[in-house]
């Protein structure tokens, strides 16, 4: 489950675009469209992430090694994007909103409590590959054998 989280969270920002349509000028709607140009120009890395992580995933059970190897791979991968998002959102944040002034910025700024929304999700998807590296390395084969 861990593994989709980035690909559901994209396909339900995605989806939130309507939203985003008639909520433009708000809060809400500066937090929807950092999501959407994240979600959009992130599927560059959130798809082969996601394919890794299911595959490594599917071959916990049978290879167990090459298994714990993909699934470490997809989920270090998945854990660097969102912390690097969450830095780059509360660093923005805490610089002041800088780029307020740009009118060639191609996301809005966001104030302490949208930056705190942005990152959520982000910290959430870091926190929970974390959890499953932590697991993945804990935790041996089991006891009939590895297969790799």
């Amino acid at each position: 489950m861990v593994a989709l989280l980035p690909g559901l969270f994209a396909a339900v920002t995605l989806l939130s675009a309507h939203y985003l349509d008639e909520h433009r000028q708000s809060g809400i709607g500066d937090v929807l469209s950092n999501w959407y140009f994240i979600a959009v120009i992130g599927s560059v890395v959130i798809v082969p992430v996601l394919v890794v992580s299911l595959c490594g995933a599917a071959a916990l059970t049978r290879r167990f090694r090459i298994g714990r190897l993909l699934s470490t791979a997809g989920c270090t991968a998945a854990l660097l994007a969102a912390a690097a998002l969450t830095y780059a959102g509360v660093t923005e944040a805490l610089a002041g909103g800088i780029r307020q002034q740009d009118p060639n910025s191609w996301t809005p700024s966001l104030s302490a409590l949208e930056t705190l929304v942005f990152t959520t999700p982000f910290a959430v998807i870091a926190g929970a590959n974390m959890w499953v590296l932590v697991r993945l390395w804990t935790r041996g084969p089991s006891t009939q054998g590895d297969k790799a």
